[in-house]
């Protein structure tokens, strides 16, 4: 089962996102969060 988080961004940052509608920054996200807990696990 997957759950939805809300993230707020500037909006530069969105206008820049927008230029890479390829990119599914879901999985961005997700794959970033993985990572930083990883590295916080004892």
């Amino acid at each position: 089962m997957m759950v939805n988080i809300t993230v707020s961004i500037p909006e530069e940052l969105y206008r820049k996102m927008k230029k890479y509608s390829e990119v599914r920054w879901s999985e961005v996200v997700r794959k970033a969060l993985a990572d930083i807990l990883g590295a916080l696990k004892p």
